[in-house]
């Protein structure tokens, strides 16, 4: 399959998949690097929002309703673990 056979959403769709690959590296420094565990947090929190708009790429590009189910159900555990942090730091700090 060559390149101009792709159609302008898969073109689209690989495009963002690689800025997003890029983007995932950047936090992955982040997280190595972070001087606190807010820094750490916060780069994992959007690794994970990352990996979901990677999977909504992938189901959009491959037309792919399970990808977009994955997808779904890793937003909403992501939620959980951020709502989860901020109760941490929020009692953290009450102290």
């Amino acid at each position: 399959m060559s390149v101009w056979a792709l159609s302008p959403i898969e073109v689209s769709a690989t495009l963002g998949m690689a800025a997003m690959a890029a983007a995932v590296a950047l936090c992955f420094v982040r997280l190595a690097l972070g001087p606190t565990l807010s820094d750490r947090v916060l780069a994992l929190d959007l690794i994970a929002i990352l990996l979901v708009g990677a999977l909504v790429l992938q189901g959009i590009a491959g037309k792919d309703r399970e990808s977009l189910q994955v997808a779904t159900v890793l937003a909403l555990l992501n939620f959980l673990g951020t709502t989860g942090f901020a109760t941490y730091i929020r009692r953290k700090a009450a102290r």
